[in-house]
């Protein structure tokens, strides 16, 4: 099956400032994005998880395009997206939606949610008659569970929920029919009770729309509950990636380890003694000036001298599971 999306050592870089109140005021390079290799298939959902700072959201924004990479590819139906043209750039926005964390970041307050969900259509469908657009919002709206929709055309977001303002941000990703949408960290912000029932809408929507998602997210629990597979992201690399229930069942990694282990357990006596090294990653580690080394070894309980000099190289768990770690070859 033709991938939607392929990804192809794929580079960014920034440069981070100390600050105008430390002695060294040089700056280093993070490397957010480091050599990320993976695809994405119709109708499917890859779920990206990674503590804060993992790069996961560059990652998002460089396959959104936009940002724009050191080096590396992204192909979108085999076509490179940082050297397409004006027409094929504009079926690309169509194809390639994003829902932010904070649908404040894109829903203007002034707008009222008709306005704000219709505007794809006024971009890609000019032609099309007001009434229709309408009656297009209006069914968005319903799918994503803003029923009766007639009540919210009006409103302003400042006027609705969390929970009903990130439903409006889906309706207006959707509206397009796209054949992928990157979510990053849709329901964090969002109450427990309200969480289930938009990750429900999205895995629905990925059925009824045909839809691809790249869902980022910080909690492994929900990467599990989502993604029909998993890529496992530290420090801009992925560690370890494949089917989830393989991923899930047997981590191999020591990060993937570490955050299942994070899981608070139901029974507090029976949580594991794994996270007793070094849990977080200060920003000394995320700043990294050379990609020498495996980027876990600082943190790592099993680390061995190799590690810290040599990057290990993907070794296949199985047929649908690969990881990064010198412990398997």
């Amino acid at each position: 099956m033709e991938s939607i999306i392929e990804v192809r050592d794929l580079v960014k870089s920034f440069r981070a400032s100390r600050g105008i109140f430390r002695k060294n005021q040089y700056t280093q390079v993070v490397e957010a994005v480091a050599k990320v290799s993976f695809s994405i298939k119709p109708k499917e959902i890859i779920s990206v998880v990674g503590e804060s700072g993992s790069g996961k959201t560059t990652l998002g924004r460089l396959i959104v395009r936009l940002l724009e990479p050191n080096s590396g590819k992204i192909l979108f139906k085999g076509q490179d997206i940082f050297t397409l043209k004006t027409n094929d750039m504009l079926n690309f926005r169509r194809n390639v939606q994003m829902i932010l964390q904070d649908p404040y970041d894109s829903l203007n307050p002034l707008y009222s949610i008709e306005t704000s969900v219709v505007q794809p259509l006024n971009i890609f469908m000019k032609n099309m008659s007001r009434k229709t657009k309408r009656e297009i919002v209006i069914k968005n709206l319903e799918k994503v569970g803003l029923n009766p929709a007639e009540q919210f055309l009006q409103k302003r977001p400042g006027e609705l929920s969390g929970g009903q303002r990130q439903r409006v941000s889906i309706a207006r990703a959707m509206i397009m029919d796209p054949k992928l949408v990157v979510a990053d960290e849709p329901v964090s912000m969002l109450d427990a009770s309200l969480r289930a029932e938009i990750l429900n809408k999205m895995k629905k929507l990925k059925d009824t729309n045909d839809v691809s998602f790249m869902f980022i997210t910080h909690d492994i629990a929900t990467a599990k509950f989502m993604g029909d597979r998993i890529l496992i992201f530290y420090k801009g690399a992925i560690v370890e990636q494949g089917n989830t229930s393989a991923v899930i069942n047997n981590p191999s990694h020591p990060y993937t380890r570490l955050l299942i282990d994070s899981v608070p357990p139901i029974n507090p006596e029976k949580a594991r003694d794994y996270l007793s090294f070094k849990e977080e990653a200060g920003i000394e580690d995320q700043i990294s000036t050379s990609s020498a080394g495996c980027r876990f070894a600082n943190r790592c309980p099993f680390v061995m001298e190799r590690c810290r000099t040599n990057a290990p190289n993907e070794v296949d768990i199985s047929s649908d599971h690969r990881v990064s770690c010198f412990l398997y070859g």
